[in-house]
């Protein structure tokens, strides 16, 4: 967002080249924006740079209509204090933001990677606990899932005849079914 001010402060009257124009310039604060998401993605912003490094005798650095000489320039507005010159700073500033930005993203992505596999490496190592005092384990629900697919009888569905039973083969929390196998009806 800062590199966006400083963008429109810098290149925004600069002239339209080969690749800065209408999809990609510095004219406004949204424009600005918009071109340094495109460069961040790798859309040319080498050409983009090019275009905004633009320096005389390929573009007016003031319009006057008298030059510092006196002589007529040919330029019929009004005189104003700026031009449609790029800046001469452009190639650092351009190589930066792009070093910056790459370097973040690159950053995000091995984020993303690591907290992945710290992700996976915990559930490897995650020890079943009988009480679920911390939530049912993957191991669990599959045990849990494996004892339903027994009684459901093909349906994915168990008749309220059924539900005593089948909490008598589920182990605890859920079921009647103590670690050691015996039935346990309530503490």
């Amino acid at each position: 967002s800062m590199l966006a001010v400083v963008a429109v402060q810098t290149f925004g009257t600069t002239r339209y080249g080969g690749r800065l124009g209408p999809t990609a310039n510095f004219e406004t604060y949204g424009n600005a924006m918009f071109t340094l998401y495109q460069m961040v993605t790798g859309d040319e912003w080498n050409l983009i740079m090019d275009d905004c490094s633009i320096q005389e005798p390929a573009c007016t650095e003031i319009f006057t209509k008298l030059d510092e000489m006196g002589f007529s320039t040919g330029y019929a507005g009004p005189d104003l204090s700026f031009g449609d010159c790029g800046s001469a700073y452009a190639g650092f500033f351009f190589v930066v933001f792009i070093i910056v930005c790459e370097s973040v993203m690159l950053n995000l992505f091995i984020g993303m990677i690591l907290d992945n596999f710290s992700f996976i490496t915990d559930e490897v190592a995650e020890i079943e606990d009988a009480n679920w005092d911390t939530g049912a384990s993957s191991g669990q629900i599959i045990a849990l899932a494996n004892i339903f697919k027994q009684h459901d009888s093909g349906t994915c569905l168990c008749a309220i005849s059924g539900i005593h039973f089948l909490m008598s083969v589920m182990p605890q929390p859920l079921g009647f079914r103590s670690p050691s196998g015996k039935l346990r009806y309530g503490d």
